[in-house]
Formats: structure tokens, C-alpha cells, sequence
């Protein structure tokens, strides 16, 4: 991993190791699985969730990973969807016939198909094109398509499929299905004890109020979202004098959380399939699962921790890559939202005496509350007594630049002599590893020292050299002349 030091006074950066880089065993027209690729590596820390990830460079890839771990013995049936805009995905998932695999119509997991028997096309040839069906009995796969004039009337087929299927349904699900799909319905992609219909116009909702009719659902309609997405003035239309509820929240994740625990009413096991809350398509092909609900996460992966405890959650599955569902998210869903580096924080490292501003003591581990083992010795730095700190302290960036959960921050510390420091903090609430390095800077000669943490190594940029394993380096001048990485 590298240090680098932009010129003064910008920000801080860190670069990574690379990804690990795992792959299926691919055939024929499949486009080979690139670096990132996470297939189910199990991560379980003291006081979290287990936790795994599956995630392909791209929503097609992940849904063949989805389908290859739902379905490890293989399936009968299988439904495919369009990856560009995979609208009618949800209303095929609940069907539960199988694994729910995206496509271009141009590339395919041979792999994975070949554990597949028949296909089930969903969506008109402007949704999967009809090079689907050419591959298919090219390899002498069979193959159905079922679509409609339009996304609703897609939907309104696979209604009647799942009715052809499974008899009465218990109930029928709707929600608005406009642009990419509606995101307060996609955790419904687990019901399975009835078919979701979707509009959007008012003649769409007449023609689902009438689907609705003729399919007679026993204890009535689910609305999936809240009064935004689908008003009670709509529901009533819909519903057309049947009994109906709601599903909705006050956002697309709390919407989420409630279609969990309506799901959980008649699964035994609880687990999570997380998934992100802007990239609607890998929770649509979560539906697969048959042992979990699917929750979406925001970008921090806040408030998951808590609602998977509420339901004794057996642990946390992410279904994307890192690019939709971050390593800080997932962490923070499995383990808990940590604060990361603040103002109290800081003032922590500070000298904590109100009585001296200035002082020429070696910090400590005492004066940094046991957060950092030693730190330099600073001569006639004078620092800003504690209660003035908030005049002292600038937090230039905050991020998680370890990619480990935690966040952290590049904070600024000046006194009133113009003695600055620039501090790297890392995990700042994590007990295990308190801080894994720290730059200081003075007045005159830009000293920049790196505190190697026992648990990695550090590189420094200076004057455009990576210089390794450093602990101090010295006339380099003033900080313009080291250069930033990249």
C-alpha cells in the first residue's frame, strides 16, 4: 500500500492492495470474469454478523454467481431478464421457478447453464432480444418467452403464469414500476405466496385493478411502498372493494426492512441479502434465495446491523461487487455504523493539560489517551489549550481510506506560533487497531515522519520516488515538492 503527500496543503491518499481475483469455470461465449470478482469468502470478526460477498464486474456476472449459490445442484427452470433495464426481473423472481439470470443476449455462463434445463424469457424482444432465443436452441436449451404489449402487461403474463403454477394466490402485490423499476418494491423479489403486478398511467392501474379481479387473491392486495409511491386514493382502485395493506417506509431502505419481516412470517431462516439501494438490479436476482430476505443498504450501510439483529439474523450475504455495495458498507452492515474520526476524537490526542500551552514533551502514549504508542518529540510546540481546540482543528477529509469499516480522516492542527501538524488517523474506534499511521509537520525544516503500524507497510512519495520502510524523511523542503500519487 502507498502513503502519498500532496502538495500543501491538500489531502492525504492511500491506495490499496488490489482486489482478490476469483473465477467460475467459464466456457464458450462467456465473457471471463475480471479482478473483483467475489465468490462467498466468509468474513466472521469478534461481535459481527458472518458475512460474504458475491459480485460479478457487472450485474450479469453477478447473477450467474447468484444463480450457481442459490441453485448449486442446478434448477429445472430458469428466467432471464434484460440486464440493460430489468423491470420485469421483480415480477419474474416472485414466481420462484428458479434463478433469475440477466443478459445482453449476446454472452452467457456456459457454466452455469449447463446445471439449467428450460428457459423462460420475460419481456419482449426490446427487453432480451431474440438473439436469446436463437443461442438457446443453437445449444438445444428449451425456451419460452413471456411478455406483454409493455412492462405492465409483462408483468399481468407472469401473473398468469404464476397462477397456472400455483393456483389462488394468497395475495396480490402492486407497486409503480416506472423508469428502472420501482425501488421500494425490489425486496419483494422473495414473496412467494403471490404474483406482483405493476402499473404506472391510470390506464395501466385499471387494467392491474382487473388482473387483480379475475385472479381472486384470498386475503386480498399488498401495496408495495409508501403513500408517495402509490397513493391511498390508487390502493382503493386497485384493490377494487378486496381488503388491502401496505408495505412502505419512510425511505426505500425502511421499505425494505418492513417487506423483510412480512417475508419472515412464513420463512424459518433468517438470512440478509443485502443489496444496494441504487443498483436495483442485484436485488432483483436476490430473489433466487429461498432461506433469507433481501434488505437494501445505503451508501454507509447504516441501520442494517440493528434490523438484522431484530430478526436474529445467521449472517449477511452482499450481492454486487464493491463499486455498488462498498467494503465500509459491508462492514458496517455486519458489524455496526462505527463514527469514525470527529472533533472529540482529536482533542483526545492533544496535551490534555489546560495549563501549559506550550510544551517540549515527547507525546505518549499518555498524552494520546493509549491511542498512539509514541509519537515525535515536538520542542517548542505550542498548542492551543483544550478549550479553545475547536479554533485549532480541521478535519480536511474524512473517509474510510483503509477499506477495513472504520473511518477515518486527514486532520489539521495548527497553534498559534504556526507550528501545523497534519495527522493520518485511522480506525479511531476500533479497539484491535487504534491508529495505523500519522504525519507531523513544523515550521521550518517540513519534517514528515510515517509511524509504521505492525500490521502493514508503508510506502512514502517524495519528489515522485516511492521511498520504503522510511521512518522520517528529512530536506525535502517545503511540502509542494512531494508529489501526490496518480
Amino acid at each position: 500500500m502507498i502513503v502519498s503527500i500532496p502538495s500543501f496543503p491538500s489531502l492525504f491518499s492511500r491506495v490499496g492492495a488490489g482486489f482478490a481475483v476469483s473465477a467460475l469455470a467459464l466456457a464458450g461465449l462467456m465473457v471471463p470474469l475480471a479482478q473483483g470478482t467475489e465468490l462467498g469468502e466468509t468474513q466472521t470478526n469478534l461481535g459481527c454478523l458472518a458475512q460474504d460477498r458475491l459480485g460479478g464486474q457487472n450485474a450479469i456476472e453477478t447473477s450467474g454467481l447468484v444463480a450457481a449459490q442459490a441453485y448449486p445442484e442446478g434448477s429445472q427452470k430458469f428466467l432471464v431478464a434484460s440486464a440493460r433495464n430489468p423491470v420485469d426481473a421483480l415480477p419474474a423472481a416472485a414466481l420462484g421457478w428458479g434463478p433469475v439470470l440477466l443478459t445482453d443476449g449476446l454472452n452467457w455462463d456456459l457454466h452455469t447453464l449447463a446445471t439449467l434445463n428450460t428457459a423462460y424469457i420475460v419481456g419482449g424482444p426490446g427487453a432480451v432480444p431474440a438473439s436469446a432465443e436463437m443461442f438457446f436452441a443453437e445449444h438445444g436449451i428449451e425456451h419460452h418467452r413471456i411478455q406483454g404489449a409493455d412492462r405492465h402487461q409483462t408483468a399481468a403474463a407472469i401473473a398468469e403464469s404464476w397462477a397456472s403454477t400455483n393456483g389462488q394466490p394468497e395475495y396480490v402485490y402492486v407497486t409503480r414500476n416506472a423508469g428502472a423499476g420501482s425501488p421500494d418494491a425490489v425486496a419483494a423479489a422473495g414473496v412467494r405466496n403471490g404474483p406482483i403486478l405493476t402499473f404506472t398511467t391510470p390506464a395501466s392501474r385499471q387494467a392491474a385493478a382487473a388482473k387483480i379481479h379475475s385472479l381472486k387473491p384470498r386475503s386480498g392486495v399488498v401495496i408495495l411502498g409508501g403513500a408517495g409511491v402509490v397513493s391511498d386514493a390508487e390502493a382503493q382502485v386497485l384493490a377494487g372493494g378486496l381488503p388491502w395493506q401496505r408495505l412502505g417506509g419512510q425511505d426505500r431502505y425502511e421499505t425494505s426492512w418492513v417487506i423483510a419481516n412480512w417475508i419472515l412470517q412464513s420463512k424459518s431462516r433468517s438470512h440478509i441479502y443485502l443489496a444496494s439501494g441504487h443498483a436495483l438490479k442485484d436485488a432483483m436476482v436476490a430473489g433466487a434465495f429461498n432461506d433469507g430476505v433481501i434488505l437494501l443498504t445505503p451508501p454507509d450501510g447504516s441501520r442494517i446491523f440493528q434490523w438484522a439483529n431484530e430478526i436474529n439474523a445467521d449472517g449477511i450475504t452482499v450481492i454486487g461487487g464493491r463499486g455498488v455495495v462498498s467494503d465500509t458498507a459491508a462492514h458496517n452492515a455486519a458489524c455496526g455504523k462505527t463514527p469514525g474520526v470527529d472533533e472529540k476524537v482529536v482533542a483526545n490526542l492533544l496535551y490534555p493539560s489546560t495549563e501549559h500551552v506550550c510544551t517540549t514533551e515527547t507525546w505518549d502514549s499518555l498524552h494520546s489517551r493509549g491511542l498512539i504508542p509514541s509519537m515525535p518529540s515536538a520542542p517548542n510546540a505550542c498548542w492551543i489549550p483544550r478549550d479553545r481546540i475547536n479554533e485549532q482543528v480541521k478535519i480536511v477529509r474524512q473517509s474510510d481510506f483503509d477499506q477495513d469499516g472504520f473511518g477515518d480522516a486527514v486532520v489539521y492542527l495548527y497553534s498559534n506560533d504556526g507550528t501545523s501538524v497534519y495527522l493520518v488517523l485511522y480506525n479511531a474506534y476500533d479497539p484491535a487497531h487504534p491508529y495505523v499511521a500519522y504525519l507531523w509537520g513544523g515550521n521550518g525544516d517540513w519534517d514528515f515522519r510515517i509511524t509504521d503500524d505492525p500490521f502493514a507497510t508503508f510506502d512514502l512519495i517524495a519528489n515522485g520516488e516511492v521511498v520504503r520502510n522510511l521512518a522520517v524523511i528529512r530536506n525535502h523542503g517545503v511540502p509542494e515538492m512531494l508529489e501526490p500519487v496518480g
